[in-house]
């Protein structure tokens, strides 16, 4: 629902949500390359990463935002959390 909108790597972070390296590394190689051919300044891999994962965060703060009205239960609230607190670790 928010694809295109603001930055490229919101969308990016979603696509890439899941992959651990030397995955993710790959995809965001590619990702890079192909940016840089459309004559796009993007970042080195290492703040890519950092973007990509404060993105990610953003998702998750933001579903934690509508458990209540969406009825998840508590085993999924408890996973968001651990995704949180991991991601939180990584960005401070």
């Amino acid at each position: 629902e928010l694809a295109a909108v603001g930055s490229g790597f919101y969308d990016l972070a979603f696509f890439v949500d899941g992959f651990q390296p030397p995955r993710l590394d790959q995809l965001l190689g590619i990702y890079r390359e192909e940016a840089e051919k459309c004559g796009m300044a993007v970042p080195k891999i290492q703040e890519m990463k950092y973007l990509v994962d404060c993105y990610r965060l953003h998702k998750v703060m933001n579903w934690l935002s509508k458990a209540f009205d969406r009825q998840f239960t508590e085993d999924d609230n408890l996973k968001l959390l651990d995704m949180a607190e991991e991601l939180a670790k990584h960005l401070l």
